[in-house]
């Protein structure tokens, strides 16, 4: 398997101008996925502020130029607000430190709204890759969101929209879309101030309320399948935002946040629906957790280790082949025939490295 740094020497420089986005990581406890991930982006002008709560920081070995490393001893909200006062571009998305943007795509991306002033974020299409014995497995993650575009003219109306009533959601995720930075601001100034467990909410909520967005038939994202999100001291998983605002033990500080929420909405909407916009967001949020509730942690974490999966893949492939998983090669080719594009040696590169991220490796409960 080739290291981060083989994939930046495999690499040709990106002659691309990656310089009016801003790109946040808030990683915390995973500097070995970011010693890999930060290596992509190494041939790039895109800006780079990662806000790492790790107990020690980060070996400047494996920080590019174009990254602004910062340890610092504050939660996540703490980091959110102190992103908010350190992010000066004009676009801003947020990532994760065990995946990936296509550099290419964030540049199609970024021209999209310098030319669509009235889209406040762009999104596109993700493909979810992990590591099956010898195999790149991969599916293509979010299919709903194929030809999605939200053009409503009102706040209400566009959460409307992508909560699907509030029983249908299109997908939790909306900050991973290359947002205006007024906007995501806005998102994290939210995520700032929340009691609770909330993100997806918050950035469909803000991002999504705030103005129209469009997702271009591009692949631009490359999330990590190698193991499921799992909850550790200070990120509370076992208690849903629905759950815990319908928990009467929470009204002083439901009441608090409630007018955060409420001034966030006036700032960007005069519909003068919030209450019935907050209530679609809390609904759709019921329906996006159900699932995860509904699965065995214990029996998906054994299945995650890489000596269960190899063990796996020798019995598929000596009894039942054809059950294999796909692999990321399919993937990107049905991606060609729908005639989706992508930068087929970044797009590779990037399957290739966030495929063996083991993202809690090394967790800290």
């Amino acid at each position: 398997m080739l290291s981060s740094m083989a994939y930046c020497e495999k690499s040709t420089t990106i002659n691309i101008d990656l310089s009016k986005i801003t790109l946040l990581i808030l990683s915390r406890n995973r500097q070995h996925c970011l010693k890999e991930t930060l290596q992509f982006y190494r041939s790039t002008n895109l800006n780079i502020l990662v806000l790492d709560n790790s107990p020690e920081p980060l070996d400047l070995h494996y920080v590019p130029e174009n990254c602004r490393y910062i340890n610092l001893k504050l939660d996540f909200a703490q980091r959110c607000a102190k992103a908010v006062e350190l992010i000066d571009t004009p676009y801003t998305i947020i990532g994760a430190d065990d995946e990936l943007y296509i550099p290419e795509s964030l540049n199609v991306m970024q021209e999209f709204l310098d030319l669509n002033t009235n889209y406040v974020a762009a999104g596109g299409y993700a493909i979810a890759t992990w590591q099956y014995g010898p195999l790149i497995a991969a599916n293509w993650a979010y299919q709903k969101t194929y030809k999605y575009h939200n053009e409503e003219e009102t706040s209400y109306e566009r959460i409307r929209v992508h909560t699907g009533e509030g029983v249908n959601p299109l997908t939790s995720f909306f900050t991973c879309n290359l947002t205006r930075t007024s906007i995501a601001k806005s998102c994290l100034e939210v995520y700032s101030k929340a009691p609770v467990l909330a993100t997806d909410a918050i950035s469909v909520f803000t991002i999504c309320g705030a103005g129209k967005s469009k997702y271009l038939d591009l692949v631009y994202w490359v999330r990590n399948w190698n193991q499921s999100p799992r909850s550790q001291a200070g990120w509370n998983r076992s208690s849903t935002l629905n759950e815990w605002w319908s928990d009467s033990a929470n009204n002083v500080e439901q009441n608090i946040f409630e007018k955060v929420l409420e001034s966030t909405y006036i700032g960007f909407s005069i519909d003068g629906k919030f209450k019935e916009s907050w209530q679609l967001i809390l609904d759709s949020d019921k329906v996006m957790r159900t699932h995860v509730r509904n699965r065995n942690s214990r029996l998906v974490t054994f299945g995650e280790y890489p000596n269960v999966k190899w063990l796996k893949y020798v019995l598929k492939k000596t009894f039942k082949s054809k059950s294999l998983p796909t692999t990321h090669e399919t993937v990107l080719e049905e991606f060609r025939r729908l005639n989706i594009e992508f930068a087929p040696l970044s797009t590779t590169l990037a399957c290739q490295l966030v495929s063996k991220l083991l993202p809690y490796k090394n967790w800290l409960k």
